[in-house]
């Protein structure tokens, strides 16, 4: 648990640069209630700020959720084999499944883009 905690942190200060400083706090209160050691706190806002976000990759899966409804995500990870596996298993989950590469792609054209700029709860996640 207390690595997850350090890897939101280092996500929100490569995400936002340097807006994260609200953010950074945020995370170590989180951290800090979930009785995380300090040693792991002080080791995440280091790694935070070193620059390690160039080993960060954009990675793209398409798939069918509930009712074939032809479903597109776009993620940034550092780890193509454990977001493949988190990506593969929500499908799994909600009663779809993760297709090949351009299988829904032709059905879509880019209008716009929606982003947010704070680190939302698993949750959150879901209601959206």
């Amino acid at each position: 648990m207390h690595s997850s905690l350090g890897s939101a942190s280092r996500r929100t200060a490569l995400v936002n640069g340097a807006r994260a400083g609200g953010m950074r706090r945020l995370a170590v209160k989180e951290a800090k209630s979930q009785s995380a050691p300090k040693d792991v706190i002080d080791r995440a806002a280091k790694k935070s700020t070193a620059g390690k976000g160039d080993d960060y990759e954009e990675i793209r899966y398409e798939g069918y959720g509930p009712n074939g409804v032809a479903v597109i995500v776009e993620a940034k990870t550092d780890n193509r084999n454990r977001t493949a596996s988190t990506v593969r298993s929500t499908f799994t989950k909600n009663g779809g499944n993760l297709g090949e590469t351009s299988s829904v792609d032709f059905m879509f054209d880019r209008k716009g883009e929606v982003t947010s700029n704070f680190e939302a709860s698993d949750e959150v996640m879901e209601q959206l």
